[in-house]
């Protein structure tokens, strides 16, 4: 008990000796940090974070269940709001989905039941995965697609067997009970808050991950630990150093980083779920590896990333000062927000 209690402020002092030694690279990082979320986390994640919400809390919920329906039924969860949920937070990625199952917790789920639909709600986004990763890595909006379908049905297997596993009750609540009066205010701050968090949590790990990785000589051990920390870290040191491989970034987007879990258990407060998302990745890496071999061995064409065949994009390069002053105003945005109402008003 006396170590548990003294091993975090040890490993604090640690830390901090490794960043203030390296400092001049911290500050380098940090600002590299923040064009990353520049270039790829804001852009690919914020219209649909934003739509997402606002769906949720409209009468346009139910039509947008109807896809998920027939899977809500095969894992025994028979609730139109879950379906409706695990169908925007493939569109909004895991902090979509980690913020509906707050929603679903107190609407009356218990432990077991939250812990399925965490492993099929929680996963990175098409957002990203299209767009940040296929279209902008890669140059190729089909491998993305192909990615983004691999991992989601890795998804979906997993949390049909898992559901064989554990054995729950769903409780909710009637369907008027579970309506709001949408705002598009409501809906932009809360999208804003999350992506705030979003890029505060991987400008955090990809500055730990450039310092600890000054340490690493081994360039397969320095892209595997980037992979494990923080997920946008890694899949740029893949393209940086393995070229445009499409299973190495599909292993990196299928597995949990640290990163992802702290950003989960932030918006869930659940550790529960943290175990299950581990476990559950067992599973889920080599289904979406073996779904992502099928597609590009039947739609080799579509799948290349290099050649006539690839998408010519345009990249972005914004300095860290320009991403500063994109934080500062989504933070007057939000202190605005919380004193007018712009589009519509809460009833």
């Amino acid at each position: 008990m006396l170590v548990k209690k003294y091993i975090s402020p040890f490993l604090c002092i640690i830390l901090l000796s490794i960043l203030t030694v390296n400092a001049q690279q911290v500050m380098y990082f940090v600002k590299e940090g923040l064009i990353m979320c520049y270039e790829r986390v804001i852009p690919s994640l914020y219209i649909f974070m934003v739509l997402s919400n606002y769906i949720a809390d409209s009468n346009m919920i139910y039509f947008f269940s109807l896809p998920f329906r027939w899977f809500s039924e095969l894992i025994k969860i028979k609730d139109k709001q879950f379906s409706a949920y695990l169908f925007l937070s493939l569109l909004g990625g895991f902090a979509v989905g980690a913020n509906f199952m707050k929603k679903l917790e107190e609407s009356g789920y218990d432990k077991n039941a939250l812990k399925i639909a965490a492993t099929a709600m929680t996963g990175n986004s098409f957002s990203f995965i299209v767009l940040a990763v296929g279209t902008g890595y890669l140059g190729n909006t089909n491998i993305g697609l192909m990615l983004f379908i691999s991992l989601m049905m890795a998804n979906l297997i997993t949390a049909f067997l898992m559901s064989f596993i554990y054995e729950y009750n769903i409780v909710v609540l009637p369907d008027k009970a579970t309506k709001q009066t949408a705002s598009l205010v409501k809906s932009i701050n809360s999208a804003v808050n999350s992506i705030i968090s979003i890029c505060g949590f991987v400008i955090l790990f990809h500055c730990l991950c450039e310092v600890i990785s000054l340490y690493i000589n081994n360039k397969s051990l320095y892209v595997l630990f980037n992979i494990i920390m923080e997920v946008t870290s890694g899949c740029a040191k893949i393209i940086e150093i393995y070229g445009k491989n499409p299973y190495i970034l599909c292993f990196c987007l299928s597995i949990m980083p640290v990163s992802t879990l702290c950003q989960v258990y932030h918006f869930t407060l659940n550790k529960s779920i943290i175990k299950t998302l581990l476990i559950s990745r067992v599973v889920h890496t080599p289904v979406s590896l073996l779904i992502l071999s099928l597609l590009t061995n039947i739609f080799p064409v579509a799948a290349a990333v290099s050649g006539s065949n690839t998408i010519a994009i345009k990249t972005y390069q914004q300095s860290a000062e320009l991403s500063s002053v994109l934080f500062l105003i989504t933070v007057i945005f939000l202190y605005i927000s919380d004193e007018n109402r712009l589009f519509t008003k809460n009833r």
